[in-house]
């Protein structure tokens, strides 16, 4: 059996802390990032699965864009599909399309954004999700929260499929 370990972040822009103050967090993270992938040449990671990150990032650090950039086109760094990560049940479905959207438009302007539906923090999920996944091209769906106590009798990985017979991995 192989087993792969994928380093990643969640990240709340502001939530306990000013967004100021979190975002001074965030620069040290990322500039770290950029370092581990400099010196060691397996280093992955995802970068939570929204792209907002980036500009908070590079309205710090502007002269860093070549260097995320690089880490970004060559795979190092994974980023997107989201612009944010979305609150899934609150807003409509048009507005994960347009989260979507932007996520994907930020994302581009620094390389491949990532097929994976990363969703670590929303507390439940709409089940038009997997149809709203196909459709953008995207593939499995990692999450932790919105679940409730249904999640402890799933397998580790299942097909989830909405009404519409779309399906992702879970």
């Amino acid at each position: 059996m192989k087993c792969v370990l994928v380093s990643h972040s969640h990240w709340d822009r502001e939530w306990y802390r000013t967004y100021q103050s979190f975002r001074a967090r965030l620069v040290d993270l990322v500039d770290r990032l950029l370092e581990l992938v400099a010196d060691d040449p397996g280093f992955r990671f995802l970068l939570d699965g929204q792209t907002v990150v980036l500009e908070d990032y590079l309205e710090i650090r502007p002269g860093r864009r070549a260097d995320l950039e690089a880490a970004c086109r060559a795979g190092r760094l994974a980023i997107g599909p989201w612009y944010v990560q979305p609150d899934s049940l609150l807003p409509s479905g048009e507005a994960h399309v347009r989260n979507l959207l932007e996520g994907r438009r930020v994302g581009e302007l620094l390389g491949p954004v990532s097929r994976i539906a990363y969703c670590p923090d929303s507390f439940g999920h709409p089940a038009q999700f997997p149809q709203l996944f196909r459709g953008f091209g995207l593939g499995p769906f990692i999450y932790w929260r919105g679940g409730g106590e249904e999640v402890d009798l799933l397998p580790a990985a299942y097909r989830w499929t909405a009404p519409d017979g779309s399906a992702v991995l879970a």
